[in-house]
C-alpha cells in the first residue's frame, strides 16, 4: 500500500510543482513597473535558495522529529500559500479583472499546446520504459517512432501558428534565441552523473552533501547579485554570456576528475576539484538563468505570455538532460559491454552543450544596436525607472 501511494503521489506532486512554476513566474508582472524587477528577482532566487535550505532542514528536523513531521510541515506551507492566494484574490478582484482584460491574445493555440503535450508525454513514456526495461525492450523502437512522429507534428503545428502583428520578427527571434540558450544550458547542467561518479568512487556522503550545499549557495549568490545588478544597469547580454561561459568552464573541469581525460599537472587535491567544479557550474548557471529571465521580461513586456514559458523551458531542459544522458549511457554500455557509464563522454558533451548555448544568442542578434533596442545591451546604463 505504501509503495502504491508513493508511485501515485510523487508524480502528482511533481505535476503540481511544474504547474505552479510558470503561474508564479507570471505573478511577477502583477506588481507593476515599481515591483516587477523585485518580484522577478525573488522568483529567480527561490529555486536555488530551496536547494540550499531544504537539506539543512532535513539535517535538523528529520533526526529529531522524523521525516513525517518534515513533510507535514511542507504540506502546511502549501496550505498557507493557498489561503494567501484566496485572500489576495478576494481583496483585489477588480485589479485582477483589469489585468485579465488587458492580456493580449494567447501565445499558443490549442493545437500547438496539445502537440507539445503529446511530444512530452511520449518522451516521458520512452524514458520511463528504458529506465524499467533498459533500451533492449521490444517496445522501445515503436515508442521511439511515435515520439519522432510527434516531433514532426509539433514542428508542423509551430510553423502553422499565426504570428502576432504587435510583435516584430526581430523581437520574436531574440526571444526564441534566449529560450534556446536557456534550454541548452539546463540540459548541460543536469547534475546527475557527476554525483553518480562521486558515489561510484566511494566518496563520503559528507563530501557529496557539502558539495551540493556549496553549489546551491554559489547559485543563490549569483542569482541575487545578477538581479541586483540588472535592477540598476542594462547588462543582460553581458551577464548571460559571462554566466554561460563560467558554467561551461565548470562543466569542462569535470574532465579533470581522477581517471578521466585530463591529466592533473598540478597537485590539486581531488576534493578541491570535486567541489570547485560544481561551484563554478552553479554560479554560472545561476547568473545566466537570472539574466535570461530578466531579458525575456524586458523584451517581451511584463504582460506577455512569453514569460509563462520560462519555467517550462527550465523544467523540460533539465528533464531532457537527465533522460537523454541516461539513454546515451545505456547505449554506450550495451555497445561495449561495460559496467561503467561513459563519464568522459557525458562530461565532455555537457561542456559542449553549455558552449553551444551561446550560439542561439549570436545567431539571433544583429549586432550591438539590435541588442540595445531590445534592452539587452551590455552597456552599463541605468535601468528604466531607476534614478541615477
Amino acid at each position: 500500500m505504501r509503495v502504491t501511494l508513493v508511485v501515485l503521489l510523487f508524480p502528482m506532486v511533481g505535476f503540481a510543482l511544474a504547474t505552479l512554476a510558470p503561474i508564479s513566474q507570471a505573478w511577477a508582472g502583477l506588481g507593476g513597473p515599481r515591483w516587477n524587477k523585485l518580484l522577478t528577482g525573488v522568483w529567480s532566487v527561490a529555486m536555488p535558495l530551496a536547494f540550499l535550505v531544504t537539506p539543512q532542514l532535513v539535517r535538523v528536523i528529520a533526526p529529531r522529529h522524523g521525516l513525517d513531521t518534515f513533510f507535514a510541515g511542507f504540506a502546511v506551507v502549501v496550505l498557507l500559500l493557498i489561503g494567501a492566494i484566496l485572500l489576495l484574490r478576494t481583496r483585489a478582484p477588480e485589479a485582477a479583472g483589469e489585468a485579465a482584460s488587458e492580456q493580449g491574445p494567447a501565445l499558443m493555440s490549442g493545437r500547438l499546446m496539445l502537440a507539445a503535450l503529446l511530444a512530452l508525454i511520449l518522451f516521458e513514456g520512452l524514458t520511463f520504459l528504458t529506465s524499467l526495461e533498459t533500451i533492449r525492450s521490444p517496445l522501445v523502437l515503436p515508442l521511439a517512432s511515435l515520439f519522432a512522429a510527434s516531433l514532426w507534428y509539433l514542428q508542423r503545428s509551430w510553423r502553422a501558428e499565426p504570428r502576432s502583428a504587435a510583435t516584430d520578427a526581430g523581437t520574436r527571434r531574440r526571444i526564441a534565441g534566449l529560450f534556446a540558450a536557456l534550454f541548452l544550458l539546463n540540459v548541460a547542467t543536469t547534475g546527475f552523473f557527476d554525483t553518480a561518479y562521486l558515489i561510484r568512487h566511494a566518496c563520503s556522503t559528507t563530501l557529496i552533501d557539502d558539495r551540493a550545499t556549496l553549489a546551491a549557495l554559489a547559485q543563490v549568490i549569483a542569482a541575487t547579485g545578477t538581479a541586483a545588478a540588472l535592477a540598476r544597469w542594462n547588462l543582460h547580454g553581458t551577464l548571460i554570456t559571462c554566466g554561460i561561459s563560467i558554467a561551461a568552464l565548470g562543466l569542462l573541469s569535470y574532465l579533470a576528475y581522477p581517471g578521466l581525460l585530463v591529466l592533473n599537472f598540478y597537485p590539486i587535491p581531488d576534493n578541491a576539484i570535486f567541489v570547485g567544479s560544481r561551484l563554478f557550474t552553479g554560479f554560472g548557471s545561476g547568473m545566466a538563468t537570472t539574466a535570461t529571465i530578466f531579458a525575456v521580461g524586458r523584451i517581451a513586456g511584463p504582460k506577455s505570455a512569453a514569460q509563462l514559458f520560462l519555467a517550462f523551458v527550465i523544467i523540460v531542459g533539465t528533464e531532457i538532460g537527465l533522460e537523454g544522458f541516461e539513454l546515451l549511457s545505456q547505449l554506450v554500455t550495451l555497445s561495449d559491454r561495460s559496467t561503467l557509464p561513459p563519464y568522459t563522454m557525458i562530461f565532455g558533451l555537457q561542456a559542449a552543450l553549455a558552449f553551444a548555448a551561446m550560439l542561439p544568442l549570436l545567431l539571433t542578434s544583429r549586432g550591438p544596436a539590435a541588442m540595445a533596442s531590445a534592452g539587452i545591451a551590455g552597456d552599463p546604463e541605468p535601468a528604466r525607472g531607476v534614478r541615477s
